[in-house]
């Protein structure tokens, strides 16, 4: 699957952060934070657009979802636990992650799932 679909870069991160920030009216959290989180997934390797028929049949979706209140003045949460959650399922699920999407639309929740 490395060569299907649209790669993810800093260039697309702006046209997907813009669509995201206006179609999610508002909410979805803040395009600051998501930039920092995707521009960090982007270089840290080579992440995929891809098309639901580029799945096969037996690939598991992950919904990625940053529950709460993302703007809170005190985080609890780092890059590297997000990441880390996948790290546990892959290792720890028998069954294949074949991609990962976002819950909803906004300025952080769009990249939800590129880190």
């Amino acid at each position: 699957m490395k060569n299907k679909g649209i790669r993810l870069t800093k260039e697309v991160l702006d046209a997907a952060l813009a669509g995201g920030t206006i179609l999610g009216g508002g909410g979805g959290g803040d395009p600051k934070k998501g930039r920092k989180y995707a521009e960090i997934a982007v270089e840290y390797t080579d992440l995929r657009l891809i098309s639901a028929d580029d799945l096969d049949d037996s690939d598991t979706l992950l919904t990625a979802s940053l529950v709460g209140a993302p703007n809170a003045e005190n985080q609890f949460m780092t890059p590297r636990d997000i990441a880390k959650t996948v790290e546990i399922l892959q290792k720890n699920c028998d069954f294949h992650i074949g991609g990962i999407i976002t819950n909803e639309q906004g300025g952080e929740a769009t990249v939800n799932g590129w880190l």
